[in-house]
């Protein structure tokens, strides 16, 4: 199902796009676009029920729709296969769905793309994967790779974009504002307290790699080392008792 969303995403992005010099259009990008993006766009000034839906699968740019489904597939395919194709793509579009809510209660402009639903997928990956890594390839003068805990990447694109949120100018001004970071906030949390409260209800299956198994670890190791410090205190109170009453008994010798 993962493969068929992205496929599905850059189809739609393939019949609706717009050259940047307005030249040339997909068949259906009806004068220029324009037709197709205002009927389908998610327009929190007035809003329609299909376009919480038809919002997700239309991109503004080549470099919209690729860095998406990038993150769809990275994050995607192990989703998808957690949850079944039935349940991942209701996930998705449920992801997609409540993202556009929250954005449409902050900002007013129209908003178009996957983002909201792939920051959904994300959130999942967070509480089911956490400790997978991410191999995240660079080119600065010369070309490398690193890896990265899941857990902390995903916290720190969350991170991202609460600061662009709130302070836009801290990560460009104009070209941060272009970005829905309400959405992106909003799906994130949506996919990973609803993960969260299938796994408590064991309405996943769960398992050793997930969050709460990490936390109930965490936990173990928290008390294993209070246990190891009383028992190291208490052992220091005996050996002092000790060392005071071998001392007594010296005096008491000494004395006599």
């Amino acid at each position: 199902m993962n493969w068929a969303l992205i496929a599905l995403n850059i189809g739609v992005f393939m019949l609706t796009s717009v050259s940047p010099d307005g030249s040339s259009h997909g068949p259906l990008a009806i004068y220029h676009g324009q037709a197709v993006k205002d009927s389908f766009a998610l327009d929190p000034q007035n809003p329609h029920l299909w376009q919480y839906f038809t919002y997700q699968f239309l991109h503004e740019n080549w470099m919209h729709v690729l860095g998406n489904m990038l993150f769809l597939y990275i994050f995607g395919n192990n989703i998808n296969d957690r949850l079944g194709h039935l349940g991942y793509l209701g996930f998705y579009l449920a992801g997609g769905v409540v993202a556009g809510i929250g954005y449409a209660a902050f900002d007013a402009s129209p908003v178009i793309g996957a983002s909201g639903s792939v920051a959904a997928v994300t959130g999942a990956y967070l509480i089911l994967l956490p400790r997978s890594n991410i191999t995240i390839f660079y080119f600065f003068f010369i070309i490398g790779a690193f890896e990265i805990s899941s857990l902390w990447f995903v916290l720190l694109t969350f991170g991202q974009d609460l600061i662009g949120e709130i302070r836009p100018e801290l990560l460009g001004g104009r070209e941060s504002e272009s970005v829905a970071h309400m959405a992106h906030i909003t799906g994130t949390i949506f996919g990973a307290v609803l993960c969260l409260v299938m796994l408590a209800f064991r309405l996943l299956p769960r398992d050793q790699f997930d969050l709460l198994a990490l936390l109930a670890r965490w936990n173990r190791r928290r008390q294993l080392i209070r246990a190891r410090c009383e028992c190291w205190k208490c052992g220091l109170k005996s050996a002092s008792r000790s060392r005071i009453t071998i001392f007594r008994m010296r005096l008491i010798s000494f004395s006599n």
